[in-house]
């Protein structure tokens, strides 16, 4: 797959566009895109020492749970099955 073709299945994945995305809804797609990418767990967000890096890198960020992250995913998911099962 081409950078370029890469580039436009990510932003099809994503529910909005990075420059529309607010801040906190940007950090939300960062972290998924790292947990997933890099096969970590999702209890790797509840533990105290990813919350106070986060929290040191940006104090003003919403951290979120494993279980939001998951919840995050699954409308992910959802939302490209139904993309596919429009183009069949």
């Amino acid at each position: 797959m081409s950078q370029a073709n890469a580039k436009e299945t990510e932003t099809r994945f994503f529910d909005k566009p990075v420059f529309n995305q607010t801040h906190n809804k940007r950090f939300r797609n960062l972290l998924l895109e790292w947990v997933i990418k890099n096969n970590l767990s999702f209890t790797i967000v509840d533990q105290l020492e990813t919350k106070a890096l986060f929290s040191f890198l940006s104090p003003s960020t919403t951290q979120i749970s494993r279980i939001t992250l998951m919840r995050d995913l699954k409308r992910r998911y959802e939302g490209g099955e139904e993309e596919i099962y429009q183009k069949l």
